[in-house]
């Protein structure tokens, strides 16, 4: 990309934040200071957190252009698969969690610049384990006993209601599954 397409790109960014956040200003008018200052802080964060916004939009993009060329494969006359694997037990490398450790040590040195490329690294670090608790939430998912429509439906009306707290318990779970290890093979179904 041009440079100068970025930077214009990223202004508008900038300019529809600060509009936005001006017009809650306008509606809640009781929190000004604090709407004021987030005002303040917000074109610097977004500055600040702009390549992890990258990679980890390229990252998703990556993952969901695989799973629709994986079932395309599938459905294709013959089926052809990629990867003999289910994508369901993927987990990320183990060695992954001394990078998360170490960005996370990074943000509480006082330079500016190593704070800016830890927080870069932990949000990177914090999608692929998001990436890992979504394949263990669908894993036990398809344990149930529904067809394929009503498991994605009720995935979906979960992620409607909880979706910040299940974003946070599927990172966890990622992340601790280096050590409990979630997806241990039963023999049995979630339900008699």
């Amino acid at each position: 990309l041009p440079q100068g397409l970025l930077t214009r790109y990223f202004d508008k960014a900038v300019s529809l934040s600060q509009q936005y956040v001006q017009a809650l200003e306008q509606m809640q008018e009781g929190e000004d200071e604090q709407l004021a200052a987030l005002v303040q802080v917000l074109p610097q964060l977004l500055r600040v957190v702009l390549p992890a916004l990258v990679v980890v939009s390229h990252l998703f993009m990556n993952v969901l252009n695989y799973i629709l060329v994986r079932r395309y494969c599938q459905r294709s006359q013959p089926p052809r698969h990629l990867d003999p694997d289910d994508l369901l037990c993927w987990h990320a490398s183990d060695y992954l969690v001394w990078l998360f450790l170490a960005s996370g040590a990074a943000l509480l040195i006082p330079l500016d610049a190593v704070s800016t490329i830890g927080l870069n690294v932990l949000l990177v670090t914090l999608a692929i384990y998001l990436l890992q608790g979504l394949a263990i939430a669908l894993f036990w998912g398809r344990r149930l006993p529904f067809p394929h429509g009503v498991q994605w439906l009720v995935v979906g009306v979960v992620f409607v209601i909880a979706g910040l707290l299940c974003v946070a318990v599927c990172t966890a779970a990622g992340l601790f599954d280096l050590w409990v290890d979630f997806r241990r093979q039963r023999r049995h179904s979630l339900l008699p």
